[in-house]
């Protein structure tokens, strides 16, 4: 089953004939609006219908929108229209569709979803709560559900996030449950949690891949990402077991905390270049990167694609709302003078479109998971190029620097232009594990320079450009010296950096 938008669908005609035979009033206004193009009139200039399908057959719909049925809409945003097709009930369907609609609106900005019914005991069961009665259009009483996206006060209208390079480096459950507890102790709303970023620290208990083309067995896969994992560094213990992190899933879950996993490619995959390399793949890296897949290389194509969707869709089913899918820094251990980026556009035609069509490609891929994608905002029309068309525009920027000399990154306010919404990831809030100092001579983003820069800029201020509005902020803990430890110290120095995240807005 996939999830669907009706308007980028491409078989509208379709998709409106399945909603016409469905058993239920509401669904033939839903469809008549749909018929006549009065919908967005009704709805709102950017509301739109999000369908569960199965193949050709529509199982699920709802709206998600900017009013509904009371108007003018005291709040916003609204899900409405929630209808199951007979066959498809009792498989929790509507559930997974008003899930994707409250992530839109997160990500679109808002901090709670509203649902209009006449129904009493129906919604609590997805964590709504009775706010007011009011008339509808027709007059009569409706209630009015809400729900609130975020943790923080109410005064808070941003997602606050903690990412932790746990690629890297391992981190043990231990550790993580300890930082999912510091989120909840401080109100914040998301971990992103790090699997793929230079090493691969999570091994499904299936590791079977296959690309359509080869089928390559679980047991290879899992020793050949193994072998990856010491190569790039070997921590004793290199990877976290699906028990495990589906241990983890489940106590965020329980605090409210939502999980974001990073899943980067194609870049920073140093650990699934040399498993590739293990399974026989030949010539899977850029140029020699040790980072970097060739996205001209059929066979690392496919098994990169394959892997990286995996995980996203195992994510998924675990409760994850979005999923980071990197894109930055590509080949840049290649030649500071040369990023990679600099080298695709480079080659012409076909260089930097590669890697446009593999992004898309990927986020189209979380999207019909029914998540939100993001991605990292090195690759979002680099140099300010659009050679190869436009950049999905549900995929979210975590934007974190404006690039540095022959780094010519696109500010944050070209990206939102494009239709992008905003994740401040500013630099200035970054640590790297292990690093101190203030002086001079002291290296990058140390604690104590993570510290001055949570006081110093503000959450909503964007680097590089101060007038575009996030829709959230992210913290993070990156670990460029994988063997750097994490004992009581840095665990105390990490509880530190978030209760001053907290504090700040």
């Amino acid at each position: 089953m996939r999830i669907i938008d009706f308007y980028e669908s491409g078989r509208q005609a379709h998709w409106l004939e399945k909603i016409h035979a469905s058993d239920w009033d509401a669904a033939q206004l839903l469809y008549d609006l749909l018929k006549t193009g009065r919908f967005r009139t009704w709805a709102g200039a950017s509301s739109t219908v999000l369908l569960l399908t199965d193949g050709d057959e529509l199982a699920a719909f709802c709206t998600y929108a900017e009013q509904d049925d009371i108007q003018p809409a005291p709040y916003a945003p609204w899900i409405g229209f929630v209808y199951t097709a007979p066959a498809f009930r009792g498989r929790r369907l509507a559930g997974r569709l008003i899930r994707c609609a409250e992530n839109r609106a997160l990500w679109d900005g808002y901090t709670s979803t509203h649902i209009s019914t006449g129904h009493d005991g129906l919604y609590e069961k997805y964590g709504y709560r009775l706010r007011e009665c009011l008339p509808t259009l027709t007059g009569e009483p409706a209630r009015v559900y809400e729900k609130r996206l975020l943790n923080g006060p109410e005064s808070r209208a941003q997602l606050s996030v903690f990412h932790v390079d746990s690629g890297r480096r391992y981190f043990s459950s231990d550790d993580l449950r300890d930082m999912i507890d510091a989120l909840s102790e401080n109100g914040l709303d998301a971990l992103e949690l790090t699997v793929g970023n230079g090493g691969w620290r999570f091994l499904l208990e299936d590791m079977v891949v296959d690309t359509g083309a080869e089928r390559y067995s679980g047991e290879a896969v899992a020793a050949a990402i193994r072998a990856g994992n010491r190569a790039y560094h070997d921590c004793g213990v290199n990877e976290l077991t699906e028990g495990e992190m589906a241990d983890l899933m489940a106590c965020a879950a329980a605090k409210n905390i939502r999980v974001v996993p990073l899943l980067n490619s194609p870049g920073h995959m140093q650990a699934v270049v040399t498993a590739m390399r293990e399974l026989g793949i030949e010539g899977a890296s850029y140029c020699g990167s040790g980072s970097a897949v060739d996205l001209e290389n059929p066979a690392a194509l496919r098994f990169v694609t394959a892997l990286v969707r995996k995980y996203a869709a195992w994510f998924v089913d675990h409760g994850t709302q979005a999923v980071n899918l990197g894109g930055d820094e590509y080949a840049n251990d290649l030649d500071a003078e040369q990023p990679g980026f600099s080298r695709l556009l480079a080659e012409g035609r076909d260089g930097y479109p590669r890697f446009v069509r593999y992004i898309n490609s990927q986020a189209d891929f979380v999207k019909r998971l029914g998540a939100v994608p993001l991605l990292f905002n090195d690759g979002m029309y680099y140099a300010g190029s659009e050679t190869g068309g436009d950049i999905d525009r549900r995929a979210v920027s975590a934007y974190w620097c404006p690039g540095w000399a022959g780094y010519d990154l696109a500010s944050a306010a070209h990206i939102a232009q494009k239709g992008h919404a905003v994740l401040n990831t500013n630099w200035a809030w970054y640590y790297v594990l292990g690093r101190s100092g203030t002086g001079a001579d002291a290296p990058d983003f140390t604690y104590e320079k993570a510290l001055d820069g949570i006081a110093r800029v503000p959450g909503t201020e964007v680097a590089g450009s101060p007038d575009v509005k996030p829709v959230g902020r992210m913290l993070c803990l990156w670990c460029d010296e994988p063997g750097a430890p994490y004992g009581a110290k840095e665990r105390g120095r990490v509880h530190t950096l978030l209760r001053r995240f907290a504090e700040t807005e």
